[in-house]
């Protein structure tokens, strides 16, 4: 790799051993050493156990902290390590071989001193064949915030709005520069607000068409009128996404137009909930929690 050295950061929660085994497996010949954040999982045992057959570090959490903390805290160990470049992964990812190293080319040929991070294309983990690319998640630029757009083909380099932190690699003077992932958030839109302050800043995003990441995109899938699927959250993940697109909606570098465009998709987002919650107690609880938290906090 030469002068590059490229950490790789994993956040865990109660991972699934055998996925854990497998991202390791796929991940760690590709970047110069790894520390999985565990944040507070009841397999920590099982976790370091899984580390040690791949002699990956493990920093051990007594409680979940959250994404963001989680994440910060193993940027700060990569960069006290010397790493050039930090690759950030979620426990239910795993990457295509070649993944790290179309990354690091797209970004080496693409201004890097421009570009605060570079992600892969993100598919669906239980899609199979041909349909994986189908769903993946993959956002343009619009007046009124960002819009899923066609997916990327081979060799081709998209300036987005934001990646998927999962799968991205940042280089260690955009994440200076930009500063940390926003603890406050814990989990959802942790990705959007670093993104859009980079931004904000001056800086690009991209996709590279190149790279692949297998991703669990929502934990359960339901099936609308007409066929349509969608990905279906879990109520604790209800809270958090309302109550984070308020504080988005409220943060500065958001652009205003975006602000606006977002109203449809929150009212959109709770009206589907909404309508889940009718048999779910415990839902409509945190879609009204995430409301109040998200306005008046």
């Amino acid at each position: 790799m030469g002068s590059t050295r490229i950490a790789g950061v994993i956040v865990t929660y109660n991972p699934d051993p055998w996925q854990l085994e497998q991202l390791l497996t796929y991940l760690l010949p590709h970047v110069e050493f790894t520390l999985i954040v565990d944040n507070g999982s009841e397999n920590q045992r099982s976790v370091r156990a899984t580390a040690d057959r791949h002699e990956a570090k493990v920093f051990p959490l007594s409680e979940n902290l959250g994404i963001a903390a989680a994440q910060n805290m193993g940027i700060q160990w990569a960069m006290g390590r010397g790493a050039t470049h930090v690759l950030l992964s979620d426990q239910d990812s795993i990457p295509k071989r070649d993944m790290v190293k179309k990354l690091l080319a797209c970004l080496e040929n693409n201004d890097p001193k421009t570009v605060a991070a570079v992600g892969p294309v993100p598919v669906d983990s239980r899609a199979d064949g041909e349909d994986e690319r189908e769903d993946a998640l993959v956002y343009s630029f619009t007046t009124w915030g960002p819009k899923r757009r066609e997916i990327p083909t081979s060799g081709e380099v998209l300036e987005v709005p934001f990646v998927l932190a999962s799968g991205s690699l940042l280089p260690v003077a955009a994440l200076r520069a930009v500063g940390p992932m926003n603890e406050s958030l814990f989990i959802d839109h942790v990705d959007l607000a670093w993104c859009l302050r980079a931004v904000e800043m001056g800086y690009r995003i991209l996709v590279c068409g190149d790279a692949t990441l297998r991703h669990s995109l929502g934990e359960n899938k339901m099936v609308l009128p007409g066929g349509r699927e969608v990905h279906v959250q879990s109520p604790a993940r209800n809270y958090y996404m309302v109550r984070n697109t308020l504080y988005l909606m409220r943060a500065p570098f958001m652009p205003l137009a975006w602000k606006v465009g977002y109203l449809p998709y929150l009212t959109k987002y709770l009206g589907f909930y909404a309508l889940a919650s009718i048999k779910e107690k415990e839902r409509a609880k945190h879609l009204l929690k995430g409301l109040r938290d998200g306005l008046f906090r």
